[in-house]
């Protein structure tokens, strides 16, 4: 007999609870090295763009990830003006799935399919 206020607990109930966690963190963990292997192609592609991208990943810049991100977020609703555009928006939601683990599949996924139409078009520009 436990004591008072002890719960007693499945073994196996915790330890599936245990499993899915541990599964759970993994899944993060490889989300996250997706969204970075993401970030190197982007800097393979545009060369230009690596001493942006380098800073705000690795370096000293990484304190002003979420401002810089929402500035860009909020920044790509102003479209309609001349300095701004809608290519704010992605680069400003890339910026905040380093931060934020839930957004890091789905914009992991919508920059494998925008990276893979991209090739699309410059294939098919090159065989015209």
């Amino acid at each position: 007999m436990p004591p008072p206020g002890v719960q007693i607990v499945d073994r196996t109930v915790f330890s599936a609870y245990l499993t899915r966690r541990m599964l759970k963190r993994g899944q993060m963990a490889d989300e996250k090295t997706r969204l970075h292997r993401q970030f190197d192609a982007i800097g393979r592609m545009a060369p230009a763009s690596r001493r942006i991208i380098d800073p705000l990943l690795h370096g000293n810049l990484r304190r002003f990830r979420l401002p810089v991100a929402s500035l860009l977020i909020l920044g790509s609703f102003l479209s309609i003006l001349p300095v701004f555009g809608l290519w704010m928006l992605p680069l400003g939601l890339m910026l905040l799935a380093l931060d934020v683990p839930l957004l890091r599949p789905v914009v992991s996924n919508l920059l494998i399919r925008a990276r893979r139409r991209i090739d699309v078009w410059r294939h098919r520009g090159a065989s015209d």
